[in-house]
């Protein structure tokens, strides 16, 4: 493995959806070994609304006005579905849900 080349650079995006009112959450490119990533939200006309940190091991499949329903995988790598309440007016960077 010590041999294998390495990349120079990374993508700065890993994924993106849009939420039922037609904002994009743009999902930051995770490293091997984080748990959580950070995601940027733009409208629907690209202005930046604000960023959001997932909980670790979050993977949401749907978000809506104020929640983001989503898969959770725990110690076990069991799969749970979650529903997340989404603060809107938290401050930059917070974690969904709390």
């Amino acid at each position: 493995m010590a041999q294998q080349p390495v990349a120079d650079s990374l993508p700065w995006i890993q994924g993106f959806m849009a939420d039922a009112a037609g904002n994009l959450w743009v999902t930051e490119y995770q490293l091997p070994g984080q748990d959580s990533a950070a995601v940027g939200v733009f409208s629907a006309a690209g202005e930046w609304l604000g960023a959001v940190r997932m909980p670790p091991n979050f993977r949401p499949l749907d978000i809506g006005e104020d929640y983001a329903l989503g898969v959770l995988i725990d110690e076990l790598d069991v799969q749970h579905l979650v529903r997340y309440e989404l603060k809107r007016d938290a401050p930059p960077m917070e974690t969904a849900g709390g």
